[in-house]
């Protein structure tokens, strides 16, 4: 669906009127999705033009998701929805080592770090809050929860995931 003078698509948080916004709002998402894949396609293509992709290491991740609606809400930056802060990781170590591994341990942000680092072979420093994913590639981590937060523009919440649950407590702007 395309803008129109009633609905001009200038701002997601006031321009929801009626479904057909919604689904316009979704489309220009995807949209945003297919021009990110077709550009991260275009750096790997040049990557193995160069001949650097077979050594190459490669983190490809996102730093959050949208809600449309999903649970009240629109946008970002509001709550700990796993429509916000599930997102995709995808690691492509120097010499595909592990190609095609799928990781199914609950794994954060925090452990990009230690990932490239331990990559790099640089030793890792002790107060590190994350851990290397290479860790999680047999299966062998020690399952641990994940932290997860947000204060943006008067939006405050905290959260923690299990591997089975998840408890979010928003403190404002309203208390549930």
């Amino acid at each position: 669906p395309h803008p129109t003078p009633e609905h001009p698509a200038r701002d997601p948080r006031t321009d929801y009127k009626e479904p057909l916004d919604r689904e316009r709002m979704i489309a220009q998402y995807d949209g945003d999705i297919a021009f990110g894949d077709r550009e991260f396609g275009r750096f790997v293509r040049e990557l193995k033009a160069a001949g650097l992709y077979e050594d190459a290491l490669v983190v490809f991740l996102s730093d959050h998701g949208e809600e449309f609606l999903d649970h009240g809400g629109w946008l970002h930056g509001r709550t700990l929805f796993d429509e916000l802060i599930r997102v995709p990781l995808v690691v492509k170590f120097p010499g595909n080592r592990c190609a095609g591994t799928r990781v199914a341990e609950q794994v954060q942000g925090i452990d990009v770090l230690p990932t490239v680092l331990e990559a790099m072979e640089v030793p890792l420093p002790g107060d590190l809050a994350g851990q290397p994913l290479q860790r999680a590639l047999p299966g062998g981590a020690k399952p641990r929860p994940a932290l997860a937060e947000i204060s943006h523009r008067g939006f405050v919440a905290h959260g923690v995931r299990t591997e089975g649950d998840k408890f979010i407590r928003r403190f404002s702007p309203q208390d549930d």
